[in-house]
């Protein structure tokens, strides 16, 4: 049977680099939401992130193409 091994420790400057990319992600939160406890530090809440961000950007463009679709369609339609 093989044992596990234990992983090294983390060196300081990947403590401080972890602990300025924690501070960055809470600053993001908002600070009055609907259900706080989304937000709430946990396993999922890279994920509510992560899932409205790509939700953004999804809307984004997909009202930015409708847009050009309207704007090179407009002439066909006059005619």
């Amino acid at each position: 049977m093989k044992r596990d091994e234990v992983p090294e420790l983390p060196t300081r400057q990947q403590e401080l680099g972890y602990l300025k990319w924690l501070e960055k992600s809470l600053l993001s939160d908002p600070w009055i939401t609907i259900n706080p406890s989304k937000y709430m530090a946990g396993p999922n809440r890279l994920n509510l992130k992560s899932r409205k961000e790509m939700r953004k950007e999804y809307r984004k463009t997909f009202f930015f193409n409708g847009l050009v679709t309207l704007a090179l369609a407009n002439p066909i339609i006059y005619m």
